[in-house]
């Protein structure tokens, strides 16, 4: 009996040593998800990922989440809808124990976050990648919810690391051939290392969020100006995420960080201002929506799921109180406007999909 989200069935085995000197019980599944051109297949059907990025932080715990904080997560991205989720760390072995169990999909990554070319080119990090990348699959390979491997997110310039991405990439498939490998970029930019990976993974949003909300018009052209909702600039952004399918038309796309803005929860303006959750539900939605109306497009995972802490010294601009605020539900997981936007965009693309 195969394994999957709506049905994540799972089998026990025991392995003994001698003459009960001891044992060792696992649960697995058995799953395949394969590529097919651009699409994803998962056990021989399309499969469209629609879930959320999840950090293991809370205002009470910080990053060691206690048994009944992990289960609370996992049912409330199943009440949001989702099928999957995408970390930029390995989590704790718990939180993949539920996945497994509750059909969560779970893309994982090697914490190597905005290194720059000269970083890539560094035999000292390249082995330190290295050796967290066997970690992570040597710890996580037998789950069935693992979806991929991933060796780091939004390189700066990454399209001067061409042959250091391919150093990375050639020793992935040599740990592991069984599991998607790929590289998360930040926007919707690609180059020829998009040959390298099984998946182009993008992060992406129709509309801007890290520009400033006001401009003088003496210091602004006529783009910038507009409201970061306004549709020219959405055009835009459709226009640079349409160029990657255009360059790699038998490549999957996912949407590895969909719709990231933030709101300050419970802040509510008429005019969908920034930092309104109003704001952030409409480009939550926006951007979920076109990511699960495109064929070519295997779905995504919002960014984020709960609003978490982050450096001091990014407080101000894109912070507030030393927090990232663009979790669909807050600090405490509960919920903004926009994680009701989302729950209604993924149960209704089920119903829509069943239907079919």
């Amino acid at each position: 009996r195969l394994w999957s989200p709506e049905k994540p069935r799972l089998y026990s085995a025991r392995l003994v040593l001698g003459d009960n000197e001891d044992d060792q019980y696992d649960r697995f599944g058995i799953r395949e998800f394969k590529a097919d051109g651009y699409r994803i297949l998962l056990n021989g059907q399309p499969f469209k990922l629609m879930g959320a990025n999840r950090h293991e932080d809370h205002p009470d715990w910080g990053s060691a989440l206690p048994p009944h904080i992990v289960r609370n997560d996992v049912e409330i991205l199943k009440r949001m809808g989702a099928n999957a989720v995408r970390g930029h760390y390995p989590p704790s072995e718990m939180f993949l124990d539920y996945c497994d169990q509750n059909g969560l999909v779970f893309m994982n990554e090697v914490p190597s976050w905005q290194y720059r070319p000269e970083q890539l080119a560094n035999a000292v990090v390249k082995e330190k990648i290295k050796k967290q990348y066997w970690q992570m699959i040597y710890r996580d390979m037998n789950h069935p919810a693992i979806f991929s491997w991933s060796m780091g997110n939004e390189w700066r310039e990454f399209h001067k690391s061409y042959s250091d991405i391919k150093e990375l990439m050639d020793y992935a498939r040599t740990i592991d051939s069984t599991h998607f490998v790929t590289f998360i970029t930040g926007g919707a930019q690609t180059d020829r290392s998009a040959e390298l990976v099984d998946i182009i993974c993008t992060n992406w949003a129709k509309f801007q969020w890290y520009w400033d909300p006001s401009f003088s018009d003496e210091d602004s052209d006529e783009r910038v100006r507009s409201t970061v909702l306004d549709e020219k600039v959405a055009e835009v952004s459709i226009e640079q995420l349409n160029r990657i399918h255009e360059k790699f038309p038998d490549k999957p796309v996912i949407l590895t960080e969909f719709g990231g803005s933030g709101s300050q929860a419970g802040w509510h303006n008429w005019g969908n201002v920034k930092w309104s959750e109003e704001y952030q539900a409409r480009n939550v939605w926006d951007s979920g929506q076109y990511g699960l109306e495109q064929e070519w497009i295997s779905g995504g995972c919002v960014w984020q799921f709960c609003d978490t802490r982050t450096a001091h010294s990014r407080m101000l601009g894109p912070r507030f109180r030393g927090w990232n605020a663009k979790g669909v539900v807050d600090a405490y997981r509960q919920p903004k406007m926009s994680f009701y936007k989302l729950q209604e965009l993924f149960h209704s693309y089920f119903s829509t999909a069943a239907a079919r």
